[in-house]
């Protein structure tokens, strides 16, 4: 009895039964989403998601709730003839495993790498259609029979809501004539879809 009435002050004491502050799960990297109100902003905060391996973010791009039906992704056509079907209900769910399967791939310290150029877009109302070229380095430490790099070109369709702000509903994927990289963001699907 006496020894509880000595170690009693030396715990309140010290905090130790004190409830402490739980921690955020991990959600990639503190990067800026900024409002979407703009789809050049749409492309910057898909960059930096994916850059700063945050699959909460980039899913964000695509994401809301008067849309979310509106999503749709076409595999590139060798893609889509090597695993047929595949891509024919593709979900944002599945787009998010594949992200974090992707980020969960690379050491701590490692980045994946998205470069875009040959950037056109052309606006009709409430609608960009956004086309770049694309490449894609992932250092990985997986199967080296998966490849770390990919590039082709992209189409989005980026619409805005009535509170004008833009997400991606659309998204096309197509292999490249003129990079020697021969996989394409839809391969890197298929290979990181778990």
């Amino acid at each position: 009895m006496k020894y509880l009435i000595i170690i009693i002050p030396f715990l309140i004491s010290c905090d130790i039964l004190s409830p402490r502050e739980p921690e955020s799960p991990d959600q990639g990297d503190d990067i800026l989403f900024q409002q979407p109100n703009s789809p050049s902003i749409v492309i910057e905060n898909l960059r930096n998601a994916f850059q700063g391996k945050n699959p909460v973010n980039f899913i964000r791009c695509f994401q809301n709730q008067d849309l979310l039906d509106e999503f749709q992704f076409r595999a590139s056509q060798d893609v889509a003839a090597e695993n047929p079907g595949i891509f024919t209900n593709w979900t944002l769910n599945r787009e998010e495993n594949v992200v974090r399967s992707v980020f969960n791939s690379l050491s701590p310290n490692i980045s994946p790498t998205l470069i875009l150029s040959n950037v056109e877009s052309t606006r009709n109302n409430r609608v960009e259609q956004y086309t770049a070229d694309y490449e894609i380095r992932i250092q990985h430490t997986l199967d080296d029979n998966i490849e770390q790099q990919y590039a082709g070109s992209l189409l989005f369709n980026i619409v805005g809501t009535e509170d004008d702000f833009w997400y991606i509903t659309q998204w096309s994927d197509f292999g490249s004539s003129s990079s020697t990289i021969t996989s394409t963001w839809s391969k890197m699907k298929i290979n990181f879809d778990q």
